[in-house]
């Protein structure tokens, strides 16, 4: 018997700035964090956390899996 090769579809990025989630993210961040530092008694997230998200959403789009690309 020989081995059936399965082809797989080329890879195609997807623009994630356009996803509803990241969409949901961007608007509604600020608010999220207040919840958090408010149920938190002040303590809120990490400050790694809230800046990582700002860098994504804000600043710039990561581009493959290695580059950053400023916006």
């Amino acid at each position: 018997m020989g081995s059936l090769a399965l082809a797989r579809p080329a890879y195609r990025p997807r623009d994630a700035e356009r996803g509803v989630l990241h969409i949901v993210v961007r608007t509604h961040l600020d608010t999220f964090l207040r919840e958090a530092d408010h149920r938190a008694e002040g303590g809120g997230l990490h400050q790694f956390v809230e800046q990582g998200h700002r860098e994504i959403f804000f600043v710039g789009r990561l581009v493959g899996n290695l580059e950053w690309r400023p916006s």
